[in-house]
């Protein structure tokens, strides 16, 4: 059975996510490591597990919200992503 990417990364079997666009590529992943760096890692949330940061900035979570959002996807408010339900902030998923 083939997992869709992003069931792959979350559980650590390093399937890369595809871009959106071959030049948001970049974008993207600059936009997970300054997350993990300043959101997760930092002051505030101070998040140490390093499996748990891994994930976080393997997660193409800008695949999950519309199009005309995904700039967003990697701040921390949460989007919507149809349905009337949010995209939440990632301090809110354990909850």
């Amino acid at each position: 059975m083939l997992l869709p990417v992003w069931l792959a990364t979350a559980v650590g079997l390093d399937a890369a996510p595809p871009a959106t666009r071959p030049d948001q590529a970049d974008e993207f992943a600059s936009a997970r490591r300054r997350m993990v760096a300043e959101q997760l890692s930092g002051y505030g949330r101070n998040i140490t597990n390093a499996r748990v940061l891994s994930v976080m900035g393997r997660v193409p979570r800008h695949e999950f919200v519309a199009k005309h959002l995904q700039r967003e996807a990697y701040e921390d408010y949460p989007l919507p992503v149809g349905y009337g339900r949010p995209f939440r902030s990632r301090s809110l998923w354990p909850l």
